[in-house]
């Protein structure tokens, strides 16, 4: 996947805050704009530049289902800031999510893997929201305009606004990451967030309980992630040590609400929009090839009640890439039951996948007939001369 320079220095800029003094008092009220005249105002004015340019990015979301759903579960949680806020849905793999001064929250679609029901999501928003409510940072936010122009802009090589560059993932999140360590919030600022989240939630009537559930699945692919030796995510990296975190809103939600069985009922609604956007998400977390990773998110959403089908299709995808002792028997298993899937993209991809694992196998028979499936169902495929040539040296 790529990333443009555009979305990168958005990305960048999202990250930056206002300050305020005490965690316990909401500085920013509903309806807020700054005065004229002022920094603030120059800030919100930059920021609605580069929300313009989000708005174009190819890599926003735009599906009416998935933005409705969004904005439902953040309206109810924002409740009397929901005309300021403006959620976007990006395509990333990863989990994060982030807050601009201006009202602009940016939602990676990583986010959508991994909360089963919209109390988990509405644990996020809250977060974020307090960020904007309790405006952390405004001093390191005016050093900042002056650090992101010198390290990022020059570093990185990427313009401040619009421009065709294109970086590789990897580098834009080495680049991403050192610039968030600098712009980071404290450890006590995102401890005031996550107990200001929880009481947002509580207010909205969510089940508080829920913020506990998505942090300990956090605290669990965290782990994950370190005993494979993976390059920690952007998230990991920016932020404080999610067992830590875990612990402290465990914590909070037992003293202020009581000892929670956390049941972590699935949301009906969000397992159908997975099923029809599962290919999309599911391709971006392929691509970065964290097999252990994505074999633990499909086992969470095979509970979830995920389509098999999908799910099996990506469970090919994970074997085909590994060199898991036969693994590619176990591959060719997998991907035989996607095709019966009702996508037809994944029936697709599935039977060219076939034809080049019966390739390996040396079954041509069985490979060309996988092949010539894949034909007939995408006429106008990128490969179909390859695959054509392929056919046609082989009786």
């Amino acid at each position: 996947m790529k990333i443009t320079g555009a979305l990168l220095w958005f990305l960048v800029v999202a990250q930056v805050a206002f300050c305020r003094a005490s965690a316990r008092d909401q500085v920013i009220p509903p309806g807020y704009r700054p005065a004229a005249g002022t920094d603030e105002i120059a800030l919100w004015q930059e920021m609605t530049e580069y929300e313009t340019r989000l708005r174009e990015s190819p890599f926003l979301v735009r599906d009416p289902d998935i933005n409705e759903y969004v904005k439902r579960v953040m309206c109810r949680t924002a409740r009397d800031y929901c005309a300021d806020i403006r959620v976007y849905v990006v395509r990333n793999a990863g989990f994060n999510a982030s807050m601009a001064p201006n009202g602009m929250m940016q939602v990676w679609s990583g986010v959508f893997l991994r909360v089963q029901n919209e109390e988990e999501l509405a644990a996020i928003f809250g977060h974020e929201l307090a960020h904007y409510t309790y405006a952390h940072s405004l001093a390191r936010a005016r050093k900042a305009s002056d650090y992101m122009a010198l390290s990022t802009i020059l570093a990185s090589g990427i313009p401040p606004v619009g421009g065709a560059i294109k970086l590789d993932l990897r580098f834009a999140v080495g680049t991403l990451a050192g610039t968030w360590s600098a712009l980071a919030y404290s450890r006590n600022q995102e401890h005031e967030a996550d107990l200001a989240g929880v009481r947002a939630m509580a207010d909205a009537v969510y089940d508080p309980g829920a913020a506990v559930k998505i942090w300990g699945d956090l605290a669990a692919e965290e782990q994950l992630i370190r005993s494979s030796a993976d390059e920690p995510s952007l998230f990991l990296t920016t932020h404080p040590d999610v067992g830590v975190r875990l612990k402290r809103i465990t914590k909070a939600v037992a003293e202020q609400y009581g000892d929670r069985e956390i049941s972590g009922q699935v949301d009906s609604s969000l397992v159908a929009l997975l099923n029809a956007h599962y290919r999309t998400l599911m391709e971006d977390q392929a691509d970065t090839h964290r097999h252990r990773q994505t074999d633990l998110l499909l086992v969470r959403h095979s509970a979830m009640g995920v389509d098999p089908r999908l799910i099996a299709f990506f469970k090919g995808e994970v074997l085909r890439q590994s060199d898991v002792p036969d693994s590619i028997d176990a591959a060719i298993a997998s991907y035989e039951v996607a095709t019966a899937s009702m996508d037809r993209a994944v029936v697709a991809q599935a039977n060219r996948n076939l034809g080049y694992l019966h390739v390996k196998k040396n079954e041509m028979p069985a490979a060309g007939r996988y092949f010539r499936m894949y034909l007939e169902q995408v006429p106008a495929a990128p490969d179909r001369e390859i695959v054509q040539r392929y056919l046609d040296s082989r009786p």
